[in-house]
């Protein structure tokens, strides 16, 4: 009888599984130490988004690695260019350009680059406002609008002419 019940009970427990949902948290995010490897197809060549919604599976397997970008989390005071961004308590090396980074209990948040960009010497680029990564808690329709912007000052000696 025990053995039954145990079996009727498990049965039960399989037909009324339910599906939760993910939700991001601030403790999902990196923190210095971690590694993100980012895999690039360039190609895009028969690859179509699929449907949008809840409950949906998307295969990739058609797409091709053809650039890796790794990325490292650090401890920003040790990347040139911390003192440009004092509120950055996360930094990630980027090929060689630094991001510096602030990861809070409500959001993820870009805060600028120090690096040589469009053949630049190490210049710092501020975003402004912070060019906001994701917000906390993030689940299935969470939304964030906003928009952001970069200042890139350049000083010439001898301007050259346009």
């Amino acid at each position: 009888m025990k053995r039954s019940l145990l079996i009727l009970g498990v049965a039960f427990s399989l037909a009324f599984t339910t599906k939760a949902q993910i939700t991001l948290q601030p403790t999902n995010m990196p923190t210095a130490g971690h590694i993100l490897v980012q895999g690039e197809d360039t190609t895009y060549a028969g690859i179509t988004v699929g449907n949008a919604g809840a409950n949906q599976t998307w295969n990739f397997s058609s797409w091709v690695k053809q650039k890796e970008i790794t990325n490292a989390f650090v401890t920003p005071s040790t990347l040139p260019g911390a003192s440009y961004f004092p509120g950055a308590n996360l930094g990630v090396v980027v090929g060689t350009q630094n991001e510096f980074a602030n990861s809070s209990s409500s959001t993820f948040n870009i805060l600028g680059i120090y690096g040589t960009l469009f053949g630049s010497s190490n210049t710092p680029w501020y975003f402004n406002p912070y060019f906001k990564i994701i917000s906390f808690p993030s689940t299935y329709l969470t939304k964030y609008s906003g928009s952001y912007s970069y200042e890139f000052k350049m000083i010439y000696s001898k301007p050259q002419i346009d």
